[in-house]
């Protein structure tokens, strides 16, 4: 059995052309999974950046809703004692 050498050159080139084709389609994957996954890591770090916000907001309304509802419940009294004043205070909590 003889081989052709000239077939077996064409059938060569063709494999490292596929070859060629296959590398780069591999590389092209991998940067298109890289990039999706900084993509996800990012809007995953803006949603807890958005949630510690939104917690931080929470906290600051609660807290000045305390101060309001203290503050309406506030009795002063002229010249009375600072303790007086607060036995007098209806306590918020």
């Amino acid at each position: 059995m003889r081989y052709d050498t000239a077939q077996a050159e064409v059938e060569s080139q063709r494999c490292q052309d596929l070859l060629s084709q296959a590398q780069y389609h591999v590389a092209r994957a991998r940067r298109v999974d890289e990039e999706e996954r900084k993509m996800r890591r990012k809007q995953e770090e803006e949603r807890e950046a958005f949630r510690l916000r939104q917690k931080e907001e929470m906290v600051r309304l609660t807290r000045s809703f305390i101060i309001i509802e203290y503050r309406r419940n506030l009795k002063v009294v002229p010249a009375m004692h600072t303790r007086q004043i607060h036995k007098n205070i209806e306590k918020p909590f």
